[in-house]
């Protein structure tokens, strides 16, 4: 009955809320896209600061009237850079592993290496894991042409709510491997 009554952010939709300026996703989103609003036009004219650029093109995928594609690009964007940063974690830290074990001759190294993956990489692999799910939501979103995006699609700080079993399956396996 309230459907399509305007509110403070736009005409009203069930189930889908926008993302908030200065959330934990709005502002994960705008440290990955910053190098490529640094290249943008109005940044190098002057116009605009790198800020304001990251802020719009936040406001066009997660905001109240998101750009179906861009948001889309967003969200893939979010998850391969998770699962990249928690994979290299990981090789990093079986690398200082291997160099400790190789320096000191002790069990230090297999203890620093798995300590690594599960503080470090474990997390980061399940927020990558919830968020190719919400990405998959968002390219089917896409595919079907919806005006406006489900709920399923849009990353939030519950990400990490539905990140801790997963971060806590993937401790477990690196702590025992």
């Amino acid at each position: 009955m309230t459907e399509g009554l305007p509110t403070r952010h736009g005409p009203m939709r069930r189930g889908y809320r926008p993302a908030r300026p200065g959330s934990f996703i709005w502002r994960w989103a705008g440290i990955l896209t910053r190098p490529m609003d640094r290249m943008s036009p109005a940044v190098r004219a002057g116009h605009e600061t790198v800020q304001e650029v990251s802020d719009r093109s936040n406001e066009r995928a997660l905001g109240p009237e998101p750009d179906m594609a861009e948001r889309e690009e967003l969200l893939g964007l979010l998850t391969n850079s998770a699962v990249f940063v928690g994979v290299s974690i990981l090789i990093l830290g079986a690398l200082l592993g291997i160099g400790f074990d190789a320096l000191t001759d002790g069990s230090i190294g297999l203890f620093l290496a798995r300590a690594t993956g599960v503080a470090f990489s474990a997390p980061l692999m399940a927020l990558g894991m919830v968020w190719a799910g919400r990405w998959s939501v968002a390219r089917r979103d896409l595919a079907r042409r919806r005006q406006t995006p489900s709920s399923a699609s849009q990353p939030g700080s519950r990400d990490l709510v539905y990140a801790l079993p997963l971060a806590v399956l993937f401790g477990a396996f690196l702590a025992l491997v």
